[in-house]
């Protein structure tokens, strides 16, 4: 029995994972006002208020570094089991727009939820993203 749970578990993720979409365009940079330090988003706090178990779509996240000197990123961190999966590895320029990439895990985990995840840069830099959600059985 544990084995089929763990397949449909697989697969569902999987589903999910392969219908999800990066935006086709990067917003304009005059959109992304929340800021934090040399960093700026549309929003660093997220409330999706009631999602599914089984809903497992990324969020993208537009990012603009906003400082003078070109950067880096050195690390992801996170507050399980929520993470940031997809990033720029190479270097930040100032005044370009990049995208974030989420990754959600909720299976089995019902009720509310808040996660804390975000980078730091080579200048030691950080910034985070929150996540609060009610995750929900159906």
């Amino acid at each position: 029995m544990k084995a089929w749970t763990f397949l449909l578990t697989f697969f569902v993720f999987g589903l999910n994972q392969a219908n999800a979409q990066k935006p086709d365009s990067l917003p304009p940079i005059e959109s992304l006002t929340d800021t934090v330090g040399n960093f700026g988003t549309d929003s660093f706090v997220h409330h999706f208020g009631e999602v599914s178990q089984f809903d497992s779509r990324p969020l993208y996240k537009p990012m603009v570094y906003i400082g003078s000197d070109t950067i880096h990123f050195v690390r992801a961190f996170t507050s399980d089991p929520h993470f940031i999966c997809g990033y720029p590895k190479g270097p930040i320029v100032p005044n370009q727009v990049y995208w974030i990439k989420i990754c959600m895990h909720r299976m089995r985990r019902v009720g509310p939820s808040r996660k804390t995840m975000g980078l730091q840069t080579n200048t030691g830099e950080r910034f985070n993203f929150r996540i609060i959600e009610m995750i929900t059985e159906d």
